[in-house]
């Protein structure tokens, strides 16, 4: 049966209910009304205005289940009729059949059967026509009843239609309550399958500059390597050199050499500290081994210090960030993947960047990392001196597709850094307000 085309709502299982109740209420109907005129007719040989009456109302439930099995439409007009059958009904038969002191109980069932299929205000209707057909039986026609009894009658009737009226109530207010969930969770279903293919299609768009990554990586190791031989070459000549240059006896002319081969040895140092963070980044590594997370930080530095130098002062343990600090200058020991560690620092120092250059005097641009431990943590702090970030997003800074910069980027370099920090069984916090923004990491000794 297609309740949909019964004008009855296929998320509403009170109208679906009453949709079932009716053609079951029908056939029901009919069957009694086609036994009472079988016996009537065969049985007791009679045929009265009761024979009749029934003979029409038997036929007429006929007709109005037919034409809903068939038609499967106009529900509420067909319980309507059949009430008002019924009610015609149970009035004959209480004119005809006047030794008959049950068949004002025919009554309750109209009352109940009104509220359960038509609802309240066809059920109050309907209780009201019914109460005043009871008097003017009473009044106008030989009943049997005493005023007693008539008046139980009518009570009794009001009662067994308020109970009804507060039980339809109460069923329709959960129906409707049931409705809004209903609701609520389908446009929540939507929300997540569009939010799931928004994320779908930024993780194709971040595959594919993964893919872009690990070329322009594999190109990066060539080149690093080919820089690297001939620097390598230079520095031992330029040792050479030096030393030349300490043999010359005219001191004015040794003291100018000495200071120029000095700068150029202090530029081709930068050169190779730089070519050398690169290879490690773009080396295959040892994902599962000890390695120093100070140097991690280090490398991470130098890879954004050609962005960072214009942007803000950067720091770490409180002493200014130079190219030619050592990466083994203190040791933090941690178990772990270091190129995607670096990864984590990288994207941390950029968004940190993104911020502070909003901010208008250089001086009062800074990022801060500070490194300590304790006995069974290494705690990394990450802060800046930007503006903060929007309290709406905090709590859900981790998650894809959340953004802080609403002129670019996709809200992905986050939620990679947690995902990359869980994999190491690490955590990590933000706090923010508009003096700036701060991460804490905790990993595991």
């Amino acid at each position: 049966m297609n309740i949909i085309s019964s004008g009855i709502e296929s998320n509403n299982k009170l109208l679906e209910y009453r949709f079932k109740l009716l053609n079951t209420i029908l056939i029901v109907a009919t069957i009694f009304a086609l036994q009472i005129l079988i016996v009537g007719t065969f049985a007791l040989k009679k045929i009265d205005l009761n024979t009749i009456s029934l003979s029409i109302y038997g036929a007429s439930t006929l007709g109005l289940y037919v034409y809903l099995r068939v038609k499967n439409t106009h529900f509420k007009a067909i319980a309507i009729l059949f009430l008002l059958f019924s009610t015609i009904q149970f009035t004959s038969a209480s004119i005809v059949v006047s030794d008959d002191y049950m068949r004002f109980s025919w009554y309750y069932l109209v009352v109940l059967v009104s509220f359960l299929l038509a609802g309240r205000i066809v059920g109050i209707v309907l209780t009201t026509v019914i109460i005043a057909i009871v008097l003017i039986l009473y009044n106008y026609f030989e009943t049997g009843y005493t005023t007693i009894s008539i008046i139980t009658t009518i009570n009794s009737i009001a009662i067994f239609a308020l109970i009804s009226y507060f039980y339809i109530k109460k069923v329709e207010n959960d129906q409707e309550e049931l409705n809004n969930i209903n609701q609520n969770l389908a446009l929540k279903v939507h929300e997540e399958v569009v939010k799931n293919l928004q994320q779908a299609q930024v993780f194709e768009q971040q595959r594919e500059k993964d893919m872009k990554f690990a070329t322009i990586g594999q190109m990066s190791a060539g080149i690093t390597h080919e820089i690297n031989t001939p620097l390598t070459y230079i520095k031992g000549n330029m040792e050479i050199l030096l030393d030349d240059i300490k043999a010359l006896k005219d001191d004015k002319t040794r003291g100018f050499l000495t200071e120029d081969i000095t700068n150029v040895s202090d530029g081709i140092n930068r050169i190779s500290s730089i070519i050398s963070s690169m290879r490690e980044v773009t080396s295959s590594g040892n994902k599962g081994n000890n390695f120093n997370i100070y140097s991690a930080i280090i490398n991470s530095l130098r890879l954004t210090y050609n962005r960072s130098k214009v942007i803000s002062h950067v720091k770490i343990n409180n002493k200014q960030f130079l190219l030619s600090n050592k990466k083994n200058d203190s040791q933090y020991i941690i178990k772990g993947d270091q190129q995607k560690i670096e990864q984590v620092f990288i994207v941390l120092i950029n968004n940190a960047l993104d911020e502070l250059i909003k901010v208008d005097d250089f001086n009062d641009r800074l990022i801060n990392i500070d490194i300590d431990s304790d006995t069974e943590y290494i705690t990394i702090v990450f802060a800046d001196t930007a503006n903060g970030i929007d309290e709406s997003i905090i709590e859900s800074i981790f998650d894809p597709l959340v953004s802080n910069k609403y002129e670019k980027g996709m809200g992905m370099g986050l939620s990679i850094a947690k995902k990359i920090l869980d994999e190491h069984n690490a955590t990590i916090s933000v706090k923010t307000d508009h003096n700036g923004t701060q991460f804490t990491m905790k990993f595991q000794k």
